[in-house]
């Protein structure tokens, strides 16, 4: 597992993160805030949601996604982690889905939330990707994780999200438009 553990120092730097070729990440939270995160959320059993230990700490994975184009997951992981919550992005709707639901869940409306959304992503986030040998593998990977038969899902992806319970899902949208809202 790769770890990006000082979101600031990219975020200050921007710095590469890894190879500019397709590939898959996953967004963990510690256990305890992701337990805080997710209390407006209708989850049902916390059992469902994938949980990890890294380096003696608990760790919740909130969300997974994939690169298939462009400056591959380098740039989309850069995406993540670097963008601004600028009045045109939040209103075009291309703040990232990530970066819209931790405004979303933190109470915050999305033009205001880029400070604290950073701190949150620094403070209790990691970051676990991989480089795939090409899109299909990525895209491969998603399915397999959106879908799988472990019985767990990703409680803030909403898109291709087959294991993600409807009413979870509709609740994230509700509580984003209302956090996208001037």
């Amino acid at each position: 597992m790769k770890r990006v553990k000082e979101i600031r120092d990219i975020l200050n730097k921007r710095q590469n993160i890894c190879k500019e070729a397709p590939g898959w990440y996953r967004w963990w939270c510690e256990t305890e805030r992701a337990e805080r995160l997710l209390s407006q959320l209708p989850i049902e059993d916390q059992n469902m949601l994938h949980h990890k230990t890294f380096e003696g700490k608990d760790y919740v994975a909130i969300y997974f996604g994939i690169s298939t184009k462009g400056k591959g997951l380098n740039g989309r992981l850069k995406w993540h982690i670097c963008q601004t919550h600028r009045p045109s992005t939040v209103k075009s709707g291309t703040l990232s889905t990530f970066r819209q639901t931790l405004s979303a869940l933190l109470g915050l409306k999305m033009i205001d939330a880029e400070n604290e959304v950073n701190t949150f992503m620094n403070d209790y986030c990691v970051l676990e990707f991989e480089n795939t040998k090409d899109s299909a593998d990525a895209e491969a990977k998603e399915s397999q994780e959106l879908n799988n038969n472990e019985g767990y899902y990703y409680p803030l992806n909403i898109k291709n999200a087959g294991k993600t319970p409807k009413n979870v899902r509709k609740k994230l949208m509700d509580l984003r438009k209302i956090a996208k809202e001037f």
